[in-house]
């Protein structure tokens, strides 16, 4: 998943012409916290008790990465 997110990051940066590009990820999710990460994005926030998810309230943490 590593380099497919890479890939379509790159692709949205470059061809694409975006300025930014955003996501949302459940704060159990550690393995696509870590992916973000390793492709450039970087932490905007943690949004507090966003979601419920099978009758447990998550964390959504917010990441960016913005064309330079």
């Amino acid at each position: 998943m590593y380099i497919a997110v890479g890939l379509m990051t790159r692709n949205g940066l470059t061809q694409l012409n975006f300025i930014k590009i955003h996501s949302g990820v459940f704060e159990y999710n550690v393995a696509s916290l870590r992916v973000l990460e390793k492709n450039g994005y970087e932490k905007e926030g943690v949004v507090k008790m966003a979601v419920v998810k099978n009758g447990k309230t998550w964390d959504e943490h917010r990441f960016s990465i913005i064309k330079k």
